[in-house]
């Protein structure tokens, strides 16, 4: 199986009035490219399913796109060209990653179960890899029929590549979760107050709930922005197996994420 870095082409555009019109994500091929991407086996008939831009400003795809930049990472860090073969196993999770048509399949509902303040909690979950780290918030609305949880939005990104201890990434990430808890509660009027994040590395926990000035710099500064947005009460520990932003720091494929529950919905005791 080749794969290779095209040049800018041409392709058909394609219909595009069946894609994203239930969700408000738009999956669009463009009719030329002005960036590089990968391909596989690939001919002239045929419209390449990498040839796609996504509009995912909420970051609900985010595990999924990760993916794809820790890929294309990993061909620059080994020095591939735009018009060289990809090498095997880049190849490989390359083949298996570009299968993006199936989040056509993924329906995501616009309303997220709030109908006032009084009945709503914030949780935001933060993780981190060696490769990436990220974020995701949820609101837990509770009703007559029952409690519902549903995802809102997430932010990840591809870890630096000077090396930083996993702790410090965590940290970092729990630093992000503060920054998008911050701008959320700032654009809806929710109280930051009330909400509850979560991380499942205690040493990053036993930063953020001491004093800053007890720690090196580097520390320090991340924990005095994260208890300038919160309070350490509101920070709690969760199991890694529970934590739903550990897709934003490992990465999924588009067929996978359709039936993540803990993505979609958080964890099952929220």
């Amino acid at each position: 199986m080749e794969s290779r870095w095209p040049r800018n082409k041409t392709y058909n555009s394609g219909s595009r009035s069946e894609l994203g019109h239930h969700t408000g994500y738009t999956l669009q091929r463009p009719q030329r490219r002005h960036r590089q991407g990968a391909r596989w086996a690939l001919n002239e008939e045929t419209t390449p399913p990498s040839n796609l831009t996504i509009l995912d400003p909420m970051g609900l795809m985010s595990p999924v796109l990760i993916t794809g930049k820790l890929i294309f990472q990993d061909s620059r860090f080994r020095g591939v060209g735009c018009d060289e073969l990809l090498p095997d196993d880049l190849g490989t999770r390359w083949s298996i990653w570009v299968k993006l048509p199936d989040l056509l399949d993924i329906h995501i509902p616009r309303w997220v179960g709030a109908r006032g303040k009084e009945n709503c909690q914030i949780h935001v979950f933060c993780d981190a890899s060696e490769r990436a780290y990220g974020t995701v918030l949820y609101i837990r609305s509770t009703h007559k029929t029952g409690t519902l949880v549903r995802i809102v939005c997430s932010k990840n990104r591809l870890a630096p590549l000077k090396k930083v201890t996993p702790p410090r990434l965590e940290l970092i990430a729990a630093l992000n979760g503060a920054r998008l808890l911050h701008y959320f509660c700032k654009e809806t009027g929710y109280d930051i107050a009330e909400a509850t994040l979560w991380s499942d590395s205690t040493v990053a926990l036993g930063w953020i709930c001491n004093d800053p000035n007890m720690w090196k710099t580097s520390v320090a500064n991340r924990v005095t922005e994260i208890q300038t947005y919160t309070t350490p009460s509101q920070w709690k520990h969760c199991r890694g197996q529970d934590n739903s932003a550990d897709h934003l720091s490992r990465g999924v494929t588009a067929e996978q994420l359709k039936k993540l529950r803990n993505w979609w919905h958080g964890s099952l005791w929220l």
